[in-house]
């Protein structure tokens, strides 16, 4: 479902002349891995911290995590 927004607002963007940059494709990664996810669950196998980790790392990159010391 949520792949399925992201494909039709890249698409909108596409259509009303709008240039893609680094940031719009790293949300559409960062999409596209909670969609792979869910799958995975789906098919019962259980992703390990390596899964996690790498989702982790894509919103650190993005600077979508707040620190809290």
């Amino acid at each position: 479902m949520v792949e399925r927004e992201v494909e039709k607002f890249l698409t909108s963007m596409t259509v009303k002349g709008t240039l893609r940059d680094s940031v719009t494709y790293n949300v559409e990664k960062i999409e596209k891995a909670f969609v792979l996810l869910k799958k995975m669950e789906d098919r019962g196998i259980i992703p390990n911290v390596i899964s996690y980790n790498l989702i982790l790392d894509g919103f650190y990159r993005q600077d979508r995590v707040k620190r809290k010391i």
